[in-house]
């Protein structure tokens, strides 16, 4: 348990936040997702099962 706690001590106020996430946060905040995060919203199931399977799955 003390080292479960340690390491999210650590990761939430010692290691410093990379900066593509910074990035990123800054780009969902402009609003550069919006139209995406829609269209995800209103898909029905199936579409969203497509959408799954045909992912770029990173190496």
């Amino acid at each position: 348990m003390v080292a479960i706690l340690a390491r999210r001590l650590y990761g939430r106020h010692i290691a410093p936040r990379a900066e593509h996430v910074r990035q990123r946060i800054k780009e969902i905040g402009q609003g550069k997702f919006d139209e995406e995060i829609k269209s995800l919203m209103e898909a029905t199931e199936e579409k969203l099962r497509e959408l799954y399977a045909a992912r770029e799955i990173e190496k």
